[in-house]
């Protein structure tokens, strides 16, 4: 499914579109440049889903963790694990059980064969400082 935003801040078709799987076992692998909106996107889902915290980039801490009404959400940037690295493996194991986001899938990262994972991509690509094309597969 693809999805033209004309605003950054607002993404109630996504949420709308991806509310049925807003649960547990789901991994949204996120790609897109740099400033693309991936943590805008990931911040909107949950509030939506009725966080009350800000979503911070964990670029740096690689792994933000979040709770709502029982549920446990991962938040996790790989852009600097790679495969040579086993420290994404460990995060593996977070996951299930867990609605979990994973910004810079483009990284050497096979969750395939991890059940009872179910994978969804979203692809984000910018096409002006507002405006971004989001294609989703996998729902």
């Amino acid at each position: 499914m693809q999805f033209k935003v004309k605003n950054i801040n607002n993404y109630e078709d996504i949420f709308s579109f991806l509310k049925p799987v807003l649960r547990k076992n789901i991994v949204f692998l996120l790609s897109g440049d740099l400033g693309a909106g991936k943590t805008t996107l990931v911040g909107y889902l949950l509030k939506n889903l009725g966080l009350n915290q800000v979503v911070n980039s964990p670029s740096f801490s690689i792994h933000n963790n979040y709770n709502i009404k029982g549920l446990t959400i991962n938040h996790f940037d790989f852009y600097r694990l790679d495969k040579t690295m086993i420290d994404w493996e460990y995060y593996l194991y977070e996951m299930e059980n867990s609605l979990n986001f994973i910004e810079w899938k483009h990284k050497d990262i096979d969750l395939n064969n991890f059940k009872p994972l179910k994978i969804i991509t979203i692809d984000i690509s910018v096409l002006d400082e507002e405006q971004r094309i989001i294609n989703i597969e996998g729902v």
